[in-house]
């Protein structure tokens, strides 16, 4: 796996062990970032399951001013901080190892508020719903701030709730991300 474009173009990153992250294609990646262009600048970046931290690298170099990494898997957490020591974004990052609604709590205590937070749970837990009812109600969220979703293509989540509203929608083979717009 490599940082695909910006300041940290071509670093290579480390995978974790093992078979319980999967990590987001390159390509993908790459799709992602081309629809979210500009508004990663100056923008403060939230991955719920980081997993390798590709995603929140890639936003940094690509000109975020901050990017926040969370994973419940131990090595995941290790593997997220040695990425982020690779690609010289030690400054710009916080890397937690917490369950992710004990980590959505945590925010709610956080001065930060962000502007793009990705979530890629596993696809075999029922993680989604529950997710974006905590989202919902989040104080930590910007106005206007884009929740990008991957999950399988199989998976549904609703057009619009109360301040969620699916904008676009792509499909990348077995892989669906939707794009929110915070309300």
């Amino acid at each position: 796996m490599r940082i695909i474009a910006g300041t940290a173009k071509g670093h290579k990153i480390k995978a974790v062990k093992g078979l319980n992250t999967r990590p987001t294609l390159d390509r993908i990646r790459e799709a992602i970032f081309n629809v979210l262009g500009n508004s990663v600048i100056d923008g403060n970046f939230l991955d719920l399951f980081a997993g390798t931290g590709a995603m929140g690298i890639e936003a940094l170099s690509r000109g975020a001013k901050q990017s926040y990494f969370n994973d419940v898997n131990k090595k995941a957490y290790l593997t997220i901080q040695q990425n982020i020591e690779t690609c010289h974004f030690k400054d710009y990052s916080k890397v937690f190892n917490m369950d992710v609604f004990r980590f959505l709590e945590f925010l709610e205590n956080e001065q930060e508020r962000f502007d793009i937070i990705y979530v890629d749970p596993p696809y075999n837990k029922q993680l989604y719903e529950p997710i974006m009812q905590n989202l919902e109600m989040a104080s930590f969220i910007n106005p206007d701030a884009l929740i990008i979703i991957e999950g399988s293509k199989d998976f549904q989540l609703p057009l619009k709730t109360n301040k969620l509203e699916l904008i676009k929608k792509s499909l990348y083979g077995d892989t669906l991300i939707l794009y929110y717009r915070y309300i």
